[in-house]
């Protein structure tokens, strides 16, 4: 990996439960590539105890009450 981007959109936090979502780009072998994602940590004493990693699969929307066709 050649170029190496994380951008972080917008985080929060409940308790020792921080969230965040994010913009990840990269080049590999001369190919650009970006995707959103977004990760879950546990916090214990300040610490990260633990990661969840979530990728888009496809385009994200925001939700209206109805699913994108």
């Amino acid at each position: 990996m050649t170029q190496l981007h994380d951008y972080i959109d917008a985080w929060a936090a409940a308790g020792d439960t921080p969230v965040a979502e994010w913009i990840f780009s990269c080049t590999s072998h001369g190919e650009a590539a970006t995707f959103e994602g977004a990760t879950i940590a546990r916090l214990d004493g300040g610490r990260i105890a633990s990661l969840r990693e979530y990728a888009t699969s496809a385009p994200l929307y925001d939700w209206t009450g109805v699913w994108p066709e």
